[in-house]
């Protein structure tokens, strides 16, 4: 009977299981994230959309990975408007490690193909609560890019 305690017998015995040791559950390190992308004619239709963390001046970080398989490659979430302008994104927790995670930038482009991406408005600065499982922005209404750069 090696290896046996005098209590694990005893709780044998009795028909007591021993006390083990149970594995926490897995923090939840992701939430969904929804809303309606539109601007001032309506719902923003087959657009892509990006949420970005803000850093400390208020301005959404792109986020590109620097080596391995992600390099140079954008790595905040993203997901396509429906017809009607809605979209569904998951997104890591740790997306805002370091950053304010009761704000972040939402922003929209459209995919022209190889890569290549047309931006048409400014990224919009919403609050949510990352703490929740599921966080519904409503409709986010983006406005115009303006022109940076020219006379006026």
């Amino acid at each position: 009977m090696k290896g046996w305690s005098a209590t694990g017998l005893a709780a044998l015995a009795l028909g007591v299981a021993p006390a083990v040791a149970q594995p926490k559950a897995p923090a939840h390190d992701t939430f969904e994230l929804t809303g309606v992308l539109a601007d001032a004619k309506g719902p923003l239709v087959k657009r892509v959309v990006t949420v970005s963390p803000l850093d400390s001046k208020g301005n959404p970080l792109r986020i590109r990975g620097l080596s391995g398989a992600t390099s140079g490659q954008g790595l905040n979430p993203q997901a396509t408007t429906d017809a009607a302008g809605k979209f569904t994104l998951q997104v890591p927790r740790s997306l805002f490690r370091g950053y304010s995670d009761s704000e972040a930038g939402v922003g929209a482009s459209e995919d022209l193909g190889g890569g290549r991406f047309a931006i048409a408005h400014e990224t919009a600065i919403v609050k949510l609560d990352t703490k929740q499982p599921r966080v519904d922005l409503g409709r986010v209404t983006l406005l115009p890019l303006k022109p940076k750069g020219l006379a006026r």
